[in-house]
């Protein structure tokens, strides 16, 4: 008998084995010739993947002869399966549950079918039959992970539109299609942080073009990166897929989401516009990387001209009065922004900035901008947003070492959504013009251009004074002017002309050819008459007769012949037939490649209307002046709490304590405060109350003098001992419903369970509540700030299952609020990580249709918000509440418990207990309400432990966190 019993039992996990099993989904095409060719004996399946080849390869690719077709499955396997642990059980971007549970994404190997029809092509992703994600890769494209991440991504967001948003997730709808490259390219920065620079030039280069350009749509991944970082993390990255609506864009559904008006998003856009100046992405390292490949470009000779439009160079107005305007070509479109260093030339380091935008162009013109500095140790520092089309401000350096740029970003009034390739003329565009005192913008400083001359040795040329490599062969004849640079093997003959800040490395030019404006130009023929203007970007292509490349054009290996004008934002092959070509050729703006339509063509009608420059009336000010008069020197106080002042520019404090800053001279002159999330004041002294992390880095104090001079004092506050741990043992738990037979108290015991149906120390369950929310939550004595929650949920293969939908919550004294959606990954901890909320009740909610819902274990990462005053006070104002407050806790180290709701008189015993109720210290502290403890006398382990306080009336239960 027992024997049948252990048998029945075999065959019934082996049963529950198979059944949780991926399974391998057949599409629909595989049964049409030459997709047919496929057979078991010509796949390869890993966990979550399966992989089909065709007969070009026979059964053993990884041995096939031609080295091109030759991929080894295993490999290939393993890449996609460390994506998938990344994007699927790490970020959640799509749960492994539904369709993605059952079965298995599904791999074509391109050209390795036999016959025509079949699958060719480097790489691309997305579905099959509605059914599963699918990946079509050409073996090539195997060798390494980096494009099978971003193929990977693309499964994903076909498999979010299968089974979470159907509607949505920007399909059907043009205009939210560039979003699907940008957001895989995104994805696959997050795996592998070193491709945030990859395709910088392009990026560097376009970086005024509107958001969704298709000319840089796999490069805006740093817009991501920037939600990443500073709105919600990767959650909310997701949430723009799961969430999206029909006929919506990434940027509508992110202003949607959040609330926003549209000048809300503009705002947040330039959140974003600004950290472009350094590449201000410390997440994951983005912006170290791009700012390494920045680098290299900068300083190795090679390397140097993929530096193309780093930054845009301004067309002076009048010199006499520092006025300039944004070249037509480079005024920035929708979020697209303009990077512009300023060089101080008054010891003051004051700079003063009007900015007037020209809203005649269109109707829905608009502006966000500010200053931007960068410290010598690499700190951005931020003015604060500027957002009036007509205004003034003034940003003083905080030192003379740093660096300082004026960041302006497209904010249109109204959206705009453009379909694919629209065309440079039927995109809104944004001029303005600026007046500058105390500095002049790039292209404008006396050592312009410095770093290529130490690249590149030469001397200035005799007619004109621009540079001229040594290495180069510029005939007399030919006029380089002052700021133009002459590089490489070029040779110049005849009449040629080289204006502006153009750039020549490696050209050929004769005749009458003519390069001016902010052109780059690398390699190539140029003869006659021809003409490269404003910032077009020519690689090894050829010139002749009139043809003109112009405006923000380019391109790699053509050739443009007599009558021929390409000028907008196009990208164009060869052609030799005379027209306007200001587009990229596409069926969505008319045209096609080289079709010889001219500047009349309703293509080539610009939408934005023809604007003049203002007059210096327009642009008149009250100067602020560059005095001789000597600054004040600030010297720094700060006082902690109720502490002395101290003469320091630093604190690092505990949560919760209010810090002041109150710089001297305390009489005389003017102040003024920026400091983090816009904080602004006018007051010599500032009172920064309950620090937060959110309230912590650079207040940045600038004093204004009698005569005008000003002086600036960086301040610090830091906070201390933030450290995450599980917070979770502290807090009471509770719950809409728990079966009888299962336990609320296991989802914070501390254990860590093998799998989602490990019950050996307990499990909560609601069995049997189907298509019911049911929630969990954590209520715990005093704040604490949330740094992330990491949720182990409970499946038994039966009655409770995985959640289908799942949502963290906290409660902000009024009302629950939502923070994010929980991953629902089985036999792991589902991590969201939270930007730094400080709370003390946290809510999971959980449904499934079809089944119940239960959970083995929730941690929740947190660190104290409050300081041994802060307890101490708590005390004092309710004396008769009972309670064990200990601070720190967690505790590393020492710690103090404070015990509140004892008779004056009642003597105490408190104890400390182990999970098992073992006693391992007690100490008789009689009337004494507080005690003091080293943890290393403890001779404790990191864990959770009991505090029990006993009286003569009563007995209070406590918990303290020991971390190792």
């Amino acid at each position: 008998m027992k024997r049948i019993v252990l048998l029945t039992i075999t065959l019934c996990l082996l049963s529950l084995g198979l059944y949780a099993q991926k399974t391998v989904y057949i599409p629909n095409q595989f049964s049409s010739a030459p997709w047919n060719q496929w057979s078991w004996d010509k796949t390869y399946q890993s966990t979550n993947f399966v992989i089909f080849w065709g007969n070009v390869v026979g059964t053993s690719p990884a041995t096939y002869s031609n080295p091109d077709l030759r991929f080894d499955p295993a490999q290939l396997a393993g890449y996609l399966e460390a994506s998938f642990t990344k994007f699927v059980t790490e970020i959640g971007f799509v749960p492994n549950t539904g369709k993605l549970g059952t079965y298995k994404i599904i791999v074509v190997m391109n050209d390795t079918y036999t016959g025509t029809g079949g699958p060719t092509g480097w790489a691309f992703g997305g579905s099959y039959d509605n059914n599963i994600g699918a990946m079509w890769v050409h073996p090539g494209a195997t060798r390494d992970p980096y494009v099978l991440s971003h193929e990977f991504a693309h499964a994903l967001q076909g498999q979010n539109n299968i089974q979470q948003n159907p509607n949505g997730g920007f399909v059907n709808y043009e205009p939210g299609g560039w979003f699907w490259e940008c957001h895989a390219n995104y994805m696959r920065c997050v795996e592998f942080p070193t491709f945030a620079s990859e395709d910088l030039p392009r990026w560097l280069m376009t970086r005024h073009f509107h958001v969704a350009s298709t000319r840089h749509h796999y490069s805006t991944f740093k817009w991501l990166m920037n939600i990443q970082q500073n709105y919600g993390g990767y959650n909310t990255v997701n949430r723009l897929w799961r969430e999206s609506i029909a006929n919506e864009t990434a940027t509508e559904a992110w202003r949607r989401l959040s609330g926003w008006t549209q000048a809300q998003l503009c705002d947040n856009m330039y959140d974003y516009a600004k950290r472009e100046a350094n590449y201000d992405y410390p997440a994951q390292g983005f912006g170290a990387d791009i700012r390494a490949q920045v680098n290299i470009y900068k300083t190795q000779a090679s390397e140097n001209w993929w530096l193309w439009r780093e930054y845009t160079i301004l067309d002076q107005v009048n010199a006499s009065n520092g006025r300039y305007i944004v070249p037509r070509y480079m005024a920035p479109q929708d979020y697209g922004m303009n990077i512009i260093p300023l060089y101080p030339n008054c010891a003051s380091n004051a700079v003063h900035i009007k900015f007037k935008g020209h809203t005649e162009v269109n109707a829905q013109a608009g502006w966000r901008w500010g200053f931007v500095e960068v410290t010598s140790a690499g700190t951005s520092i931020y003015s604060p947003m500027q957002s009036a089309t007509t205004g003034e401000a003034t940003y003083t350096l905080t030192a003379g070492t740093s660096k300082l740029y004026l960041v302006v970003m497209g904010a249109p009034t109204t959206k705009h959504d453009y379909v694919w390739e629209p065309g440079f003329p039927k995109i809104h565009r944004y001029p303005y013009e600026v007046r500058i005192e105390n500095a002049v913008p790039e292209g404008y400083q006396t050592n312009f251009r410095a770093d290529l001359k130490s690249l590149f040795p030469g001397s200035a040329h005799a007619n004109g004074g621009g540079w001229v490599a040594s290495t180069a062969t510029v005939a007399s004849s030919v006029y380089v002017g002052p700021k133009a640079v002459v590089l490489g093997s070029s040779n110049l003959s005849g009449s040629v002309r080289v204006e502006g800040t153009a750039r020549l490395q490696n050209v050929t030019a004769s005749g009458s050819a003519k390069f001016a404006g902010n052109c780059n130009v690398n390699g190539g023929s140029y003869t006659n008459t021809a003409q490269v203007l404003d910032g077009a970007i020519l690689f090894n292509s050829n010139l002749s007769g009139n043809a003109t490349f112009k405006d923000v054009a380019w391109a790699w290996g053509s050739t443009y012949g007599n009558g021929v004008v390409v000028g907008g934002d196009a990208e164009i092959g060869s052609c030799s037939t005379a027209g306007v070509y200001l587009q990229t050729p596409h069926g969505n703006n008319g045209r096609t490649a080289c079709d010889g339509q001219g500047a009349s063509h309703s293509s080539n009608i610009d939408i934005n209307a023809s604007y003049t420059n203002f007059t210096d009336a327009d642009m008149s000010w009250t100067a602020i002046g560059c005095s001789s008069c000597t600054p004040t020197t600030i010297t720094p106080y700060t006082q902690t709490g109720s502490g002395a002042w101290v003469q320091t520019a630093s604190a690092t404090v505990s949560a919760g304590t209010t810090v002041k800053l109150g710089p001297a001279p305390n009489t005389g002159g003017s102040w003024s405060w920026t400091g983090p999330n816009g904080y602004t004041a006018s007051t010599r002294e500032i009172t920064i109350s309950n620090v937060q992390s959110n309230l912590t880095g650079t207040y940045i104090a600038r004093h204004t003098n009698a005569c005008g001079a000003q002086t600036t004092q960086n301040f610090t506050i830091a906070l201390s001992n933030t450290t995450s741990t599980n917070i979770a043992p502290l807090a009471t738990s509770s719950t809409s419903y728990v079966s009888p037979w299962e336990t609320l108290a296991a989802v914070n015991d501390g254990f860590v369970p093998a799998n989602s149906n490990d019950k050996s120390h307990g499990a909560y369950g609601n069995w049997n509540n189907p298509n019911s929310t049911q929630w969990v939550q954590y209520d715990w004595t005093q704040n604490y700030t949330v740094t992330a929650t990491e949720v182990y949920w409970f499946n038994d293969g039966g009655g409770v299952l995985t959640p289908t939908t799942a949502s963290l919550e906290y409660w902000n004294g009024s009302s629950w609020i939502k923070l994010a959606d929980v991953p629902l990954q089985t036999n792991a901890f589902n991590v969201v990580n939270i930007n730094s909320v400080s709370l003390n009740r946290l809510r999971v909610s959980m449904l499934n249709p079809t089944q119940s819902t239960g959970i083995l274990e929730w941690r929740v990462m947190g660190y104290s918000s409050a300081t041994a005053r802060e307890a101490a006070t708590l005390v004092a104002e309710d004396e008769r509440s009972e309670s064990i407050v200990t601070y720190p806790n967690p505790a590393s180290s020492d710690f103090t418990v404070q015990l509140n709701g004892f008779e004056e008189n009642e003597n105490v015993e408190l104890q400390i207990l182990d999970l098992q109720g073992r006693v391992i210290d007690s100490k008789q502290i009689g009337s004494s309400r507080t005690a003091n403890y080293n943890k290393a006398a403890l001779n404790t382990k990191g864990s959770v432990y009991i505090l029990k306080a006993i009286g003569l009336k009563r007995i209070i239960s406590g918990k303290i966190v020991l971390t190792d």
